[in-house]
């Protein structure tokens, strides 16, 4: 009989995180039930590596918590679940279970911002549970600064479910440059980026992507403005509203450059420079598609072979220079499909290495 795995998702989000732990699961011997908050359920509900999917309601405040905590205990003890694996590894709900009897099985978590593991008493109070950790990215061990005599190890979720790929209608002679993700101008240097093309023109070839939604109707209306500066309004594609799947990945597929545009100055920099990360690296690491960052990403190793930095000064004249000559970018693109590290084996033996320790 295989052993059984609880993987845990109760907090209504980093459900991008979800497949490819199923995977490695399933493949390291376990039957996977998911477990995941309602909202997720319709995003999750045709995973092709999973024994179940189990949704419920999960509402805020402490005493909901301490409900969600209890059904979840119970949920675990029915399915015989030696191990839970909880893909946001900290907050009330967890804090919760974690005081519950735990009956021999064995704790983990995802850490998306590693100072909750020296800032927050409630990980303090999971922390005596959960022993065993796991980071979105190596860059983030560099900074790891807590006295918890935990164990913090890092894996890449960058596999997805199967999904029928579409023509994105690419101009051969054109440079992608896609910048994945909601706009919300607090994470990312939309601004910074619109107006130094406005200044020295969109370069020759270039087009740049915008994959997500608007946070709002204001963004919507600040982001329309900032690209007819530019004078050149129709070098921008944007994908909004509902957007399939397979049409997202595709058009990242088909992009020559992940560009984050995390810039000093805006107001999260802090955080994706150091202690949380940007989706758009790991969704770059998964297609094999190069980052165009900022210079001070530059110290890290995790980004050193797969990425093109710049000053904030030289953006514009970045772009330009590989839009003119896109033979870098293709080399890099041919290392990163040969790098061991971004492929199933490699990530999935990392996984288990910590969950089954």
């Amino acid at each position: 009989m295989r052993p059984i795995a609880a993987l845990v998702e109760l907090g209504g989000s980093h459900d991008e995180c979800l497949y490819s732990q199923a995977a490695f699961l399933k493949d390291g011997g376990f039957d996977v039930h998911l477990v995941v908050s309602e909202n997720l359920s319709d995003r999750v509900e045709e995973y092709d590596n999973v024994a179940a999917v189990h949704a419920f309601p999960v509402a805020g405040g402490e005493v909901s918590s301490l409900k969600a905590a209890w059904k979840l205990w119970r949920l675990v003890n029915r399915l015989g679940a030696g191990l839970v694996v909880f893909n946001t590894g900290h907050g009330a709900m967890v804090r919760d279970f974690t005081l519950l009897p735990a009956r021999g099985r064995r704790l983990v978590g995802v850490v998306h911002n590693i100072l909750k593991l020296r800032d927050s008493t409630g990980q303090k109070i999971i922390s005596r549970r959960i022993r065993r950790y796991l980071v979105l990215n190596d860059y983030l061990l560099d900074n790891r600064d807590d006295d918890l005599a935990v164990a913090l190890d890092w894996f890449y979720p960058i596999f997805f479910p199967p999904y029928e790929a579409v023509d994105p209608g690419k101009d051969p002679g054109e440079l992608w440059a896609c910048v994945p993700g909601r706009i919300d101008f607090k994470r990312r240097d939309y601004q910074g980026l619109l107006i130094t093309l406005a200044g020295g023109g969109v370069p020759p070839g270039l087009r740049i992507l915008f994959l997500g939604g608007f946070e709002n109707a204001a963004t919507r209306a600040r982001m329309a403005d900032l690209v007819t500066a530019t004078g050149n309004p129709e070098r921008f594609t944007f994908l909004e509203g509902f957007t399939d799947h397979g049409t997202f990945q595709s058009y990242l597929t088909a992009s020559d450059l992940v560009l984050p545009l995390l810039h000093p100055g805006t107001e999260r920099f802090h955080e994706y420079s150091g202690v949380q990360i940007s989706g758009a690296f790991n969704l770059a690491f998964a297609h094999r598609v190069p980052l165009l960052m900022e210079r001070s990403f530059e110290r890290y190793a995790a980004f050193a072979r797969n990425s093109f930095f710049y000053d904030l000064d030289d953006l514009p004249g970045t772009l330009a220079r590989l839009a003119a000559d896109p033979a870098p970018i293709a080399e890099t693109a041919d290392a990163m499909r040969g790098d061991v590290r971004y492929t199933f084996g490699f990530q999935r033996d990392r996984y288990l290495k910590v969950v089954s320790g």
